[in-house]
């Protein structure tokens, strides 16, 4: 088998993503530990490690805090170990609020509902989720610290039509796949309709008009499933495809952005307080205002209620589409439990891999279904909001 092969072969078959070692340690005064899920890339500049870093420095040196950064891919996994051991980091940030509602349910997250800017509450006793916080009951226990737009079409000014496909994510390989799916459902049926697919409450089988869609859009397989997003970002640059689907974070410096439809789709990094340290809540208090997101992020990054006077076109007209924007609705399998979201991701890789991947596609969404009724306890409400 050659490399390559062996690393698609590798790819389909395991999911688990690495954990980078981190430190353990818990805040005390004057000090803060926060547990993040970026790594930094040596041979990536400005990331989103970086980003976030020099983020954290500055709001170190204003207050006089010493704040340590601890990241990992498998964040929720390494969460878990650090709650057995007692560890916990004041803060714990994650991509994937689906991970974080059992925290909430179990009230080992600290409630943040003083920092979160939102009217939404849930019923005693369930968990409800969008595009700002994560509430159970009168409480958020989650806030989200800066958002990426989904919902767009990202172009070199070529009038080609390749497409460019990088699914090879070292932390969830499969996601980019999932946010055409995701936002091909969002433009089709309406908002409550895809509010019950993002909750869990919808059939897969409902779903097979964007699996057929999204598969008039591959091209070649295996250079799709062997690419990174970032790698498929620089394919674009270099001109060798056209267009892509693809969160505002990865559009190369000269591309335009229009948006895929009348709605869109949102994704969150989601923060939560693990401890009483009084810093943590003033720290979540600064990265969720968005002003230093701005600044550090060089008009890559945006809050969650952006100024489009502090970004230049192209992403000034997407900036002022998230913030006018009626329907912003959280990307579903950020929302989902963690084996729900990595078997639809898994899916993903299936579908693209499958030459005959319509005469599959029937098996593979009974497959998801079958999966979905498996899962047991609560499931996150996800409602769509300004």
């Amino acid at each position: 088998m050659t490399r390559r092969l062996a690393a698609l072969a590798a790819l389909l078959s395991l999911l688990v993503p690495a954990v980078a070692a981190c430190g353990d340690g818990i805040g005390t005064a004057g000090t803060l530990v926060v547990l993040g899920p970026w790594l930094d890339d040596p041979g990536a500049r400005d990331d989103e490690s970086d980003v976030f870093r020099q983020v954290l420095a500055e709001y170190a040196t204003a207050n006089d805090l010493e704040i340590t950064y601890q990241g990992t891919r498998a964040i929720g996994q390494a969460l878990r170990a650090k709650v057995k051991d007692g560890t916990l980091p004041d803060i714990a940030i994650l991509p994937t609020v689906g991970e974080l509602a059992t925290f909430a349910t179990e009230e080992l997250a600290q409630p943040v509902t003083p920092v979160v800017r939102s009217a939404l509450r849930a019923p005693p006793g369930q968990t409800i989720v969008d595009h700002r916080a994560l509430w159970r009951g009168e409480r958020a226990y989650a806030v989200a610290i800066k958002t990426d737009v989904k919902s767009l079409i990202i172009s070199s000014g070529s009038t080609g039509t390749r497409w460019c496909l990088g699914l090879s994510a070292a932390a969830s390989p499969g996601w980019p796949g999932t946010d055409w799916i995701e936002d091909l459902l969002l433009q089709a049926m309406d908002v409550p309709s895809y509010e019950s697919m993002a909750s869990g409450k919808m059939e897969w089988s409902r779903t097979r008009p964007a699996w057929v869609t999204f598969a008039g859009y591959l091209g070649d397989r295996r250079h799709a499933l062997l690419t990174s997003p970032v790698e498929a970002a620089g394919e674009l640059a270099a001109g060798r495809c056209d267009r892509m689907h693809q969160s505002s974070f990865y559009a190369p410096p000269g591309a335009t952005m229009v948006p895929s439809g009348q709605r869109m789709e949102v994704s969150g990094d989601f923060a939560a307080r693990f401890t009483t340290n009084p810093a943590a809540e003033d720290l979540l208090r600064h990265l969720a205002s968005g002003t230093a997101w701005v600044a550090a992020g060089q008009g890559r990054v945006f809050p969650l209620d952006p100024d489009p006077a502090a970004y230049q076109p192209p992403r000034r007209e997407v900036a002022q589409r998230l913030r006018d924007a009626p329907n912003r609705c959280l990307d579903a399998s950020d929302a989902m439990p963690p084996p729900m979201a990595s078997a639809f991701q898994k899916a993903i890789l299936e579908f693209v891999a499958d030459p005959d991947r319509l005469d599959h596609l029937s098996g593979l969404l009974a497959r998801l279904d079958k999966i979905q009724l498996q899962i047991g306890g609560e499931r996150l409400t996800v409602r769509c909001s300004a």
